[in-house]
């Protein structure tokens, strides 16, 4: 007799991958706010980051970011 069913077994992996998921966005806010830019300012961030006319971007603390 088998001790887990193919229910228990995808509950388990389903309940791993939202906490897994959650976990893995908290990081990346978190490291992201502790070097100067808040969820609110990375959202769109991209485009400006890549973009070329653009060289120095100013982050959520007011620092300055020089693109080399």
């Amino acid at each position: 007799m088998h001790s887990c069913t193919k229910r228990l077994l995808s509950y388990v992996y389903g309940q791993t991958a939202v906490i897994e998921c959650t976990a893995g966005f908290f990081a990346y806010f978190l490291t992201n706010a502790l070097n100067g830019w808040l969820p609110r300012d990375l959202i769109g961030m991209e485009k400006l980051w890549h973009s070329r006319s653009i060289n120095d971007l100013v982050d959520s603390y007011g620092q300055e970011w020089v693109l080399v």
